[in-house]
């Protein structure tokens, strides 16, 4: 038998070799960005508000992103611009997802007050941005040092996760 020492480090210990080694060993090791879900929940929720279905849609940092409904512009017909706005309580999830969806329907409607059809995909345009913008932010390593940290993972001195 053999007994072995080994030194244990917290992320903020690691040199920012070994932060780097386990950085991109957190990228690799069956990473998937979280809140994926809820954030189409409320793009489907904001779509089923006109009566509007999501055929499909992709998103990915590294790839073309999108969201593509069967909206047309029947499904704006008595839509008034600023109820929506005003009840966001009744057809929002609660998540912030709605929020960006106002934002980018108000944007469009301020210039266009009569399009529904043009700021429904403003909305939805708005939403690709802020989803992708969150993949962005969850493959930063200012993330995993939170996550890591948060979470008080512990490496090997080479960055490997103990």
């Amino acid at each position: 038998m053999r007994n072995e020492l080994i030194n244990i480090y917290t992320y903020a210990e690691l040199t920012q070799a070994a932060k780097d080694t386990a950085f991109y060993a957190y990228l690799s090791d069956g990473y998937e960005h979280t809140y994926i879900e809820e954030n189409i929940a409320s793009v489907r929720t904001f779509c089923e508000y006109f009566g509007v279905s999501i055929k499909d849609y992709s998103l990915g940092t590294c790839s073309h992103s999108y969201i593509k409904t069967d909206a047309c512009n029947e499904h704006m017909r008595g839509v008034k611009p600023k109820a929506l706005i005003d009840s966001v309580d009744s057809w929002g999830t609660g998540y912030f997802m709605d929020y960006s969806l106002l934002e980018g329907w108000e944007a469009f409607i301020q210039d266009n007050p009569s399009d529904t059809l043009g700021a429904f995909k403003s909305a939805i345009s708005q939403a690709v941005i802020d989803i992708v913008k969150d993949m962005e932010w969850q493959e930063s390593q200012e993330y995993f040092e939170e996550l890591a940290e948060g979470n008080e993972w512990e490496y090997v001195a080479n960055g490997t996760r103990h």
